[in-house]
């Protein structure tokens, strides 16, 4: 169900439109023409030619996928019959019409003007996470494909920032395919974000025509250059269309930020540290206010930092590991003072064994010359990061409480080291 107060946000410009198969090629919004194209009638609009390069069908790869997957044996029975029912009305559908254009549903991308036939969202949605199996049961491997589905499924999570931050929204959403997704960064992409994010060129700009489109729209995009949040959701819409996807493209603000964390049950926080110190801090005692589950998942060169604190099972608990309230608040008020007083704070944030990270530190402290002005990442770092982040947050959804408070993976040197407790014993 739609968070009243972010539905605003989620009709965002240039939003992909969602059109039921059956109905719009009934009543006329849908034509096709001995060309090959389709002419597309939207409401209160101009009719649209949509071109033969500009459709395309993603049923047949659905339903083919599904058709290998699913197996009859073991525990893949109850799916598998669901399925064949289906399969049976997809092939009832061709043999009365002699095709299957009437199934599913057929999506406009405005940003794009592609048209794209997919599958029902049932099992559209299903194709998508069928190959995870079952490898997420919860503790002692109680649960079943429905209950992790059920859990998963209406989990929403609220992720800030869109660099690092959107490779583990893509991953949470390959893992947990969630019916709903927060999202929120204020900048834009620039070609210096591929080295650790999926984008392609139309993900960092616009076309010349779609700037056009969002021109007569009333908005404006300066040099074509696209808000990360609002391309996260155009991009992880192409793969789910079904997914509800809420761009915060303004950022997180102190006057947003209990929005941001009341639409969601687990936050992740990923803003740069050099752009906002602030409102790390504030999303993370609004998460404790809330008592929501928040991570914190941290690529320091070839460190893989994880912190968690669980304010949903414990709200009493610090904001930060071995660093009371009142010392974070305080090194975040002069945080901006001196660079001293800057790398202060990053300790309080993620301690101070960072110096020992190999070039990463060196880098920080001066032993290795400067490249570029921020702070050094490797997309293979961040790719790590996103997989493990992913991967706790989906066994604490499901209950799991032997994961520590923070953790560092070491890839330079093949080791693991925890710090803390164990969540469940805080």
């Amino acid at each position: 169900m739609t968070p009243s107060h972010l539905e605003s946000i989620q009709n965002y410009k240039l939003k992909p439109i969602i059109l039921d198969a059956m109905i719009s090629i009934n009543s006329g919004a849908i034509r096709f023409n001995e060309n090959g194209s389709v002419i597309l009638s939207l409401s209160n609009s101009t009719p649209l030619i949509v071109p033969p390069l500009s459709t395309f069908d993603m049923v047949l790869p659905t339903i083919f996928g599904l058709n290998e997957a699913l197996v009859q044996a073991e525990g893949g029975g109850l799916l598998r019959n669901k399925f064949e029912a289906e399969f049976a009305n997809f092939n009832l559908l061709f043999d009365e019409f002699g095709d299957v254009k009437k199934y599913g549903n057929y999506v406009y991308y405005p940003d794009r003007q592609h048209l794209v036939q997919f599958a029902p969202a049932y099992w559209h949605r299903l194709s998508l996470i069928a190959s995870n199996a079952q490898l997420h049961r919860g503790p002692n491997s109680t649960l079943n494909w429905n209950e992790v589905r059920n859990i998963f499924s209406k989990t929403i999570p609220a992720v800030a920032g869109a660099s690092v931050g959107s490779k583990i929204a893509d991953t949470l959403l390959k893992v947990l395919r969630p019916n709903e997704i927060v999202i929120a960064d204020p900048a834009v992409y620039k070609l210096t974000n591929a080295n650790r994010t999926d984008i392609l060129y139309d993900d960092i700009v616009y076309s010349q025509g779609t700037q056009e489109i969002l021109s007569d729209m009333g908005e404006f995009a300066p040099y074509g250059l696209k808000n990360k949040a609002v391309s996260f959701a155009l991009r992880s819409q192409r793969v789910d269309p079904y997914l509800l996807v809420y761009p915060f493209s303004k950022g997180i603000t102190l006057g947003n930020v209990s929005d941001f964390i009341q639409a969601s049950n687990v936050i992740v926080e990923e803003v740069d540290m050099s752009f906002d110190m602030e409102i790390k801090v504030a999303i993370r005692a609004e998460a404790r206010n809330q008592k929501k589950l928040f991570f914190m998942i941290s690529d320091l060169g070839s460190w893989v930092q994880w912190d968690i604190r669980p304010f949903n099972l414990n709200s009493e608990i610090p904001l930060f590991l071995n660093y009371t309230d009142e010392k974070i608040y305080s090194l975040n008020k002069e945080a901006r003072s001196s660079k001293e007083m800057f790398f202060s704070f990053m300790e309080g944030l993620i301690d101070k064994h960072f110096w020992q990270s190999g070039e990463f530190g060196e880098t920080l402290s001066g032993k290795l010359p400067k490249i570029v002005g921020s702070i050094p990442q490797l997309g293979s770092t961040t790719s790590t990061a996103a997989g493990i982040g992913a991967e706790f947050i989906a066994r604490v959804l499901l209950g799991h409480t032997d994961i520590f408070e923070r953790g560092i993976v070491d890839l330079r040197k093949q080791e693991i080291r925890t710090y803390g407790k164990m969540i469940g014993d805080l």
